[in-house]
């Protein structure tokens, strides 16, 4: 049987990386009117500190973690949104680089 012995099972964690993107608060429509890029008025304008705050707290460390359990025979998988995927690809490249 498979599992018993010498044959343990193999398993593979799954990670799913997601991060809302928040509109923002105090959005009014009169805002963007003449406006060229108009994403900076619809969404938050903190969340690329707020992002920065879960890389420092979450992403690096774990993801980091995994890195080093890869050499000791560890299979895992991501899924990473493309939200996470824009903005780490604006923000924060060394990060997207890591994943």
């Amino acid at each position: 049987m498979t599992g018993e012995g010498l044959n343990p099972p193999k398993v593979c964690l799954g990670f799913d990386i997601h991060y809302p993107c928040y509109l923002n608060p105090g959005f009014h429509p009169d805002v963007v009117k003449g406006k060229r890029n108009v994403k900076e008025s619809y969404f938050n304008p903190d969340a690329k500190e707020d992002l920065g705050g879960v890389i420092d707290r979450s992403f690096r460390p774990t993801t980091e973690l995994l890195l080093e359990l890869l050499d000791s025979g560890f299979t895992c998988a991501f899924a990473i949104s493309g939200t996470v995927v824009e903005n780490l690809d604006a923000w924060y490249p060394e990060m997207l680089e890591l994943l």
